[in-house]
């Protein structure tokens, strides 16, 4: 018997003291109806204690923040979709976090997963098909305690005398959240991939950005910093929200920071050599492996973190960059009939909830490029 999303609900308010009396009747009744009610209360409470304990419902709610980002964002009178799409050279769109996005580098690359959807793999070889775990189910895994709440992961820190690592692979058409041992959050796009350690057990707390898109608000801790190595980059945060998108077909790496300082530094001067960089909120770092040149520039962060709100705004972007979005989103493969069409700049927004039929047809209507769509590829004509 699985306890309903209702009485978990109920269940986590009681123990975050939020449970008003009319809900706590409703509670008790449920919990008196039979033995094996009160069995999944007491065993549930417990595991959503040890959730409350890790501030999971407290410190790492990123939905009010997201209310919160789509008020800044949102326009104040309603526009249509198609108003939002523009050819290049009208008004401009803004940013926010840490945002990186570069070719695959890495020699030894952990195997894709044949799982189809977010998947993990262990140190030993094992894959945990993720979105097939139940709610609030606790595993083991290699000493790490597992557990998933409303479709988040969290890993819960405890005394181990061995860290392992883990990757985690969110494919296209899919996003993910996570917490890792130490409380810091990490909110994952498509076509990603991350490795992580099971606990942080070392002076320095690392993490390795192999591909794609994250967003992180890093667990403050002067006693250990935390470093995220990307391409050759070590970028050194100490208490810091910011994004990070390392885009596989790309030979730029972008980070702009939203909150908190950064140092970037080079961690391979064979891939790229230059003195390290300190960041301040508001800043973007371009870093270009095909020129070997960088930019540091004041931007509008919130717009590039409109992703984790379903929402791309670009400027000036070629039709290749809209179409890779367009390709993790929904999951498709995307064939160019005439690779000169990739370089054909848009300005605007799309927006993920759109069905991709609407969004083709809406760039179709701004003249230059048609499309159609042949099982699970997108064809630019």
């Amino acid at each position: 018997m699985k306890v309903k999303r209702d009485q978990l609900l109920l269940i986590k308010l009681e123990i975050t003291g939020q449970l008003k009396a009319k809900d706590r009747n409703i509670l008790e009744n449920w919990k008196n109806q039979s033995e094996a009610n009160l069995d999944k209360y007491i065993e549930y409470k417990k595991k959503l204690s040890l959730v409350h304990q890790l501030e999971a419902y407290n410190e790492i709610d990123l939905k009010k923040s997201w209310l919160q980002f789509n008020k800044k964002i949102s326009p104040k009178q309603p526009r249509s979709f198609k108003r939002w799409l523009y050819p290049s050279g009208i008004a401009a769109a803004s940013i926010i976090i840490i945002f990186i996005a570069f070719g695959n580098y890495n020699k030894k690359q952990v195997p894709l997963t044949p799982i189809k959807g977010v998947a993990i793999s262990t140190n030993n070889g094992n894959l945990i098909d993720v979105e097939k775990l139940d709610e609030l189910e606790v595993i083991n895994v290699e000493g790490a305690k597992l557990t998933k709440i409303q479709n988040k992961l969290f890993y819960t820190d405890n005394i181990a005398s061995k860290s392992e690592k883990h990757t985690l692979v969110v494919p296209r058409g899919h996003q993910y959240e996570m917490t890792l041992a130490d409380g810091t959050m990490v909110y994952v796009n498509s076509n990603s991939k991350i490795i992580y350690p099971t606990t942080f057990i070392e002076g320095t707390r690392k993490i390795w950005i192999e591909k794609g898109e994250i967003f992180i608000d890093v667990k403050h801790n002067p006693e250990k910093a935390f470093i995220i190595n990307v391409r050759g980059l070590d970028i050194e945060v100490l208490g810091t929200r910011f994004n990070i998108n390392a885009e596989t077909d790309n030979e730029i790496v972008k980070v702009a920071l939203q909150e908190g300082k950064i140092k970037v530094h080079p961690s391979d001067s064979k891939s790229i050599n230059f003195k390290p960089v300190e960041m301040h909120p508001g800043q973007m770092l371009s870093v270009n492996y095909q020129t070997k040149k960088l930019k540091l520039e004041k931007v509008d962060i919130e717009m590039e973190m409109a992703w984790m709100n379903g929402s791309y705004y670009f400027e000036n972007e070629s039709l290749k960059s809209i179409m890779r979005v367009l390709s993790n989103w929904h999951d498709y493969d995307i064939v160019f009939e005439n690779v000169e069409y990739k370089e054909i700049k848009y300005s605007g927004r799309l927006e993920k909830a759109n069905h991709i039929k609407t969004t083709l047809e809406a760039l179709s209507e701004l003249g230059q490029v048609v499309f159609e769509i042949k099982e699970n590829k997108i064809i630019v004509k």
